[in-house]
Formats: structure tokens, sequence, C-alpha cells
């Protein structure tokens, strides 16, 4: 039988839009991502197909051609998106960020999340300008005006460049510095390890044919690691999975994702480490 193309849809936040928080935050309604999973759950992928799609040469996947991947190993995928799929018997990729697990503390990307969500892109661009002026920083000389529009395409201009600035170019230690000052204001009564996955839900996803992959030990774009670097953020996530004595599928999923997040060195290491997919 001739395989179908493949489609491929990856999430991020999937919240319920009656209890979500996060007013501004870019999620994907839980109920329609429910009635999508029911309206397409003889196309979308199981287990057995996933690890087919992963691991032979022979990519035939009979009537099957609906992939889906969650990227970053929020608490989202648990109460909404695996609990959904395990009801129609159905599976997908789970993207894991292992550090942030580990240490129930959020991402600095998370944390921007957070904060765009309780306040919006428009305000947090100006206060992040002004925060890094603070520290002596002018956010202008870190715009990369080529990349920051093609990369977010449907953000006005100022934030595509704040956004880009932030995930790409400012150094990490910069970076840091301002994103906590400006979450320190904001996330008083906010609990952080609420937003990932636990070890446990990890493991009873796994115990119910979920597949996870990795995304970094930290959530960093791989173009901005060195090889020894970037061999050391996989090896990291060996270590986690084996303790949890997870089915380590060797697929990847590129933090940001874009043509820029990774380049050929990362390519070429993950091609030595036997990364079966990216």
């Amino acid at each position: 039988m001739k395989a179908l193309p493949l489609k491929t849809y990856m999430f991020h936040y999937l919240r319920n839009s009656q209890t979500n928080s996060l007013k501004n935050l870019h999620y994907f309604d839980s109920d329609k991502f429910f009635n999508f999973v029911k309206k397409y759950k003889d196309k979308i992928l199981t287990k057995n197909n996933i690890e087919t799609l992963i691991h032979s040469e022979n990519k035939t996947l009979l009537d099957r051609n609906i992939l889906l991947t969650f990227d970053d190993g929020l608490k989202d995928h648990f109460d909404e998106a695996y609990k959904t799929l395990n009801n129609f018997g159905l599976s997908g990729i789970f993207f894991i960020n292992s550090n942030s697990i580990m240490t129930r503390q959020m991402d600095d990307v998370h944390k921007i999340h957070f904060l765009y969500g309780s306040i919006g892109w428009q305000m947090l661009s100006n206060i992040f300008s002004q925060t890094a002026a603070e520290f002596s920083i002018s956010l202008e000389d870190y715009y990369d005006y080529e990349n920051a529009y093609s990369s977010y395409p449907l953000d006005n201009k100022n934030i595509a460049l704040v956004k880009y600035a932030i995930n790409y170019k400012l150094e990490a230690d910069l970076n840091k510095k301002i994103i906590d000052t400006i979450f320190s204001n904001f996330s008083e009564n906010y609990i952080q390890s609420s937003f990932y996955l636990s070890k446990e839900e990890i493991a009873e996803m796994d115990r119910n044919d979920m597949v996870f992959g990795y995304h970094g030990h930290e959530h960093i774009p791989f173009a901005s690691l060195n090889k020894v670097e970037l061999e050391k953020s996989i090896k990291e996530q060996d270590i986690f999975f084996k303790e949890l004595n997870i089915c380590n599928n060797k697929v990847v999923s590129f933090p940001y994702g874009d043509e820029t997040s990774y380049n050929i060195e990362n390519l070429n290491v993950l091609k030595k480490l036997k990364i079966n997919l990216a």
C-alpha cells in the first residue's frame, strides 16, 4: 500500500479558555484539540506507527498519516494531550527539556511566555528594553532585522525584533539577568513547579504508549551551542531518560525550530550520536 504524505502538527500550550489564567498566552483550546483528535482518530499515528517512522527504512504507515508532536514538557501535555490520546488509543511524540523537569524551575523562555501571557507582548517589549537599559544594555544593538522578520512574520516589527534578540542574540548571562528581574516583579504567587510534567507523569505516559524525544537539556537554540556543549546537552538527556527507564527513540525536535535555530555542525553532532530523526 502506498504511504500517504505525512502531516505533522506541533503543539505547545493546550488550555481551556474558561480556566486559563494567562489571557495573552498563545495556546490551542483543549476542547478543539479533543474534537480534532476525535475527528481524525483513524489518521493519527499510534505508537507502532511512530516507531516505524523513526526506526524503519520502510516508512509505510498504512492509512495513518497525521503525526502529533508536543514541545517543552509542559503540564498541559499530561492534563490535555496525553489523556485525550490515551482515550482513543493513539500516541504522539513529546519533546522535553530535562533540566526544567529535574529542577522544577522555569526555563528563561517559559518565564518570557508567562510574562507575555500576563501583560502582553507590547508591554513586555517596552519593559524589557527599559530593564536592559538599567543594565547599560542597548537592546537595539542586538536587533537582527532580516532574521527577526522572517522568524516572526505574524508579529509587528518591533515585537519581532525584541523576541529575536531575546531568543537568539543576547548573551545568555545578560538575558537571564533581565528576564529574572522582570519575572520577579510579576510572579510572586506563581508556582513554577506546576508548569511542567513531573517524573511520575512522564513514567505514566511512557507506560501508556506515549513516545519521548530530545528537546535539549535546556531550551537553548542548538545553533548557539558548540560541539562539546551540544553533546553534553544530549548526553544529559540520555541520563534523564535512563533514570526514568524511559524508552529512548533517539528523535530530536530543535528548540525554537526555525532555520536559524540549528546548523550543519549541529547535524553532524546528532549524526555522531546516532539520532534517528530530527
